[in-house]
This record gives structure tokens, sequence and C-alpha cells, in this order.
């Protein structure tokens, strides 16, 4: 077969298919697009098996099928009943192809697939080439272009319902509008990654337990400021605590400020860090008690509350519950703790004795010490027989 030249019009995964099946035939192959990059909005992505067989004559299946998703069967779902009306299996296809499933990948990673080897082949592809007529002769065609004429031995036309090839040769575009209106909706969100260990792995695993009763991002700076009351820091030795965090927390638990020094209700001191560092440090504590004390108390709070102060904290990272304290001395001298992460976390878990502490503290402002016996009992059997009905008589009030 003698080569040819030969003009693509569309660079849509019809186009970029038919360019490159050319090309690999041994004919010289011009690709041209009136945009400047493929279209990537939402479109047909189902791919049958007789597809797949062209896709794998054209060298492109292992790479098209490890970009999308292989469905072994396709179903068919009446929406307002919520029931499947059909499926069909491609395995009965076995026999018959060598994909017997379809693939679920989006026409554009087609296209760009394509482009992507005509161009390793040393052919021509040319985006932002809108094509605006032709004209043929005995031994060619000549494509008109924005940017001037091009010559070609044959010309092939793939640029959508409004082809400006077909328009040019006269063709009519038979058919017929469907009445029913269609939504076709895409999302960035990683499916891939939500779903990544799905039944194989235990989520709770990598659940923070709070063994504080205050904002999440709270716990390591409570821990950091407990662990300083350990080494012997008061409150009267405070002249001020700086504390860095992360940006994204400060409207949070920092701000507006004078809320935070001074909450209202044991709610808003529970989101407040200077309130809940003060109190931790005043107290000794933060438990199920806190955030309702007596007016002195209170007042010592808010006033150690007032020379906790915030800094943006540039090394933290995302996810990450880090807590660091800075404690400036009366006396002129400067301590500090950084906790990394927060206790609970998959990086430093609960003991059990306090996973206990926390259970038996909870639980004591609504039961007696033998109800909470029975409960924890109830628990801690959940694999025996008749164990959920226990644990709920237990619970009951």
């Amino acid at each position: 077969m003698s080569s040819r030249n030969i003009v693509v019009v569309g660079a849509g995964p019809v186009g970029t298919v038919a360019a490159l099946a050319c090309a690999r035939l041994g004919h010289r192959v011009t690709l041209l697009e009136a945009e400047q990059r493929v279209n990537d909005a939402p479109r047909a992505s189902t791919t049958q098996p007789p597809t797949l067989e062209i896709i794998e004559a054209l060298g492109l299946i292992d790479e098209y099928i490890a970009r999308g998703l292989v469905a072994p069967t396709f179903q068919f779902w009446d929406r307002p009943s919520m029931r499947l009306v059909a499926e069909f299996d491609f395995g009965c296809l076995k026999d018959e192809t060598r994909y017997p499933y379809v693939v679920q990948t989006e026409q554009h990673k087609l296209a760009l697939m394509g482009i992507e080897r005509l161009k390793a082949m040393g052919q021509a592809v040319r985006m932002g080439t809108r094509v605006t007529g032709l004209s043929q002769d005995a031994d060619s065609v000549t494509v008109e272009t924005e940017q001037g004429p091009l010559r070609a031995d044959y010309v092939i036309g793939c640029d959508g319902g409004r082809s400006t090839v077909r328009k040019s040769l006269g063709i009519e575009f038979e058919g017929f509008t469907w009445p029913e209106r269609f939504l076709v909706i895409t999302t960035q969100f990683d499916f891939a990654a939500a779903l990544h260990g799905l039944g194989k792995r235990w989520e709770c695993e990598t659940i923070s337990l709070k063994p504080y009763p205050c904002a999440h991002v709270l716990h390591s700076f409570i821990d950091a400021i407990l662990a300083l009351r350990a080494e012997g820091l008061r409150a009267s030795d405070v002249a001020r605590i700086r504390c860095p965090i992360a940006e994204h927390m400060i409207g949070i638990v920092c701000e507006p400020r004078e809320q935070k020094i001074a909450p209202q209700n044991d709610w808003q001191g529970r989101g407040s860090l200077p309130y809940s560092l003060a109190e931790a440090l005043v107290t000794g504590r933060l438990d199920g008690t806190s955030y309702r004390g007596d007016a002195a108390t209170r007042g010592e709070i808010r006033a150690l509350a007032a020379k906790i102060e915030y800094e943006v904290d540039r090394s933290a990272k995302p996810n990450q519950f880090k807590g660091w304290v800075i404690a400036e001395l009366n006396e002129g001298r400067v301590l500090e703790k950084i906790e990394p992460y927060n206790r609970g976390s998959a990086e430093r878990p609960l003991r059990d004795f306090d996973i206990l502490k926390k259970f038996r503290d909870n639980a004591g402002a609504r039961f007696d010490e033998a109800r909470i016996a029975d409960i924890e009992t109830a628990v801690k059997s959940l694999t025996g027989p008749g164990a959920v009905r226990r644990l709920g008589a237990a619970c009951s009030i």
C-alpha cells in the first residue's frame, strides 16, 4: 500500500483513533483540532468489547484499561422503585472475545492517549486550528483553516454534530432529538482513595478517641500544658504563653479573641484554646466536671487565658492535631512542650486504663457503680451469645 497524505479534522476519540489507525498503516497524518485542548467535559465513557478490540489493535489497550474501571456486568435500574430491571453479564462472551467486559474510561482520556502516540510516531497534531471549509479536485483536497490552506490526498471529517467537513460536502445531518433531557454529573472526588481497603481494613483503628471534653484540635495542647504542669509549672508563674497552631484551626479555637478568653457558657469554653489551656493549668485536669467552676476559679482561669496567645505554625502538616506550648515565666525562663499527635490517635493510642476511666467518668453522671460494672461486663463479652441483648438491658434507663 502506497503512503498517502491524510488530514483528520477533529481530535475527539473518533478523530484520534482514525488518525492513529492511518498512521499505523504507514500513512502521513495531520490531525487538526479547533480548540487549544481536548474537551474533558463529561461525555461517553462505556467501551464495549468490539471497541476494546479496536483499541487493542491500535496498541493502547493496556494503558486504556489501566486508566479506567473494568465492569464485568452492566445493570439497568428503575429509579422510582429502585428495582433492578436487568443485568447483562459480559462473562457470557468469554468464548467470543478476549474482553468479556466493558471498561469505563472517559472518552477524552482515549483522545489524549491517541494524541501522545501520534506525536511519538512523528505525526503532526495541530491544536487551535479551526477548519473553515474545503474543496476537492480529481487529485487532492484543499482544507481551508484560519491559519491557511492545507492539501491532502484524503480528508476524514470527525468534527462532531456541527461538522464543517459535512456541511462543506453538502451532506445532511439526518436524525431526531430525543424528547427527554439527561443530566450528566461528574466529580473530582477520589472514590478509589475513599474506598481503598473497604471490607479489608477496620477504619475504627484510625479513628481518634477524645480523652478531653473539648474541641479535638485542642487535645495535644492540653497534653502539652498538663505535661508542663507535671514538671512544676503553675498559673502564677506565667508571664505569657504562646501557642503556634495550624492556620486553618485559628478560626475554630482562637478567634474571636474576646469570646475565647471569656466564654459565656461551657460550650464556648470547649471550643477555646486559651480558656481550655488556662483551665487545665489552673485545675490540673480537664474532664466532665470542667468549664463550670465557681466564680473565683473562673476569674483565675480568665486572667490566665488573657495571657495565652497564638501564632501561625508554618510547620504544621495537614490532618495533624499538633500541640505546641511555649511558656514564658515571670522569672525569665522559657518552658516549651510539643506534642506531635493527639493522645487517642492512631499514632498515640489510649491505654485501656484511659478508655475505662473516661467511660466511668461519663457514665457516672447517669448510672451508679453497679450499673457501670454491668455495662463493662457486657461490653467485654460482646462476642458471646446474647451479648447485644445484655448490653442493651444494661444501658437501658
